[in-house]
């Protein structure tokens, strides 16, 4: 095998390489800008629902040049609409922490944009 083509060998896996990161890069951002148009037209929606599940994901990164570790938590919140459909909205951590399993309200939400959640007590 000679150096030239090894150097073809790599050349073809750094392009192939590039043009499957540029198919993932752009499939994310037309994912997120679908995702964002279709919230923004959605209607605005209060629904009696309850509260029957609340979910955290936490993630961490780690940089090898600082050494410092961060940590990222999502907050999720899943209620049953009095139709029977079930809405599972991300939220901040205020609401979370606010609001108990199994509590019925009003939910306000558009798209899949949580708004409020008014519990009745």
């Amino acid at each position: 095998m000679s150096f030239s083509s090894f150097n073809n060998g790599v050349s073809a896996m750094f392009l192939i390489f590039l043009i499957l990161f540029l198919i993932t890069f752009c499939t994310i951002i037309v994912k997120l800008i679908t995702e964002a148009v279709a919230n923004k037209k959605a209607p605005q929606l209060t629904v009696n629902a309850k509260l029957v599940d609340k979910e955290q994901k936490t993630y961490h990164e780690h940089n090898a040049t600082t050494n410092m570790t961060t940590y990222h938590t999502n907050y999720f919140l899943t209620f049953e609409a009095e139709s029977g459909d079930i809405i599972r909205l991300k939220c901040n951590k205020d609401d979370y922490n606010l609001h108990q399993t199994f509590e019925s309200g009003k939910l306000t939400f558009k798209g899949k944009i949580f708004i409020d959640f008014q519990g009745e007590y």
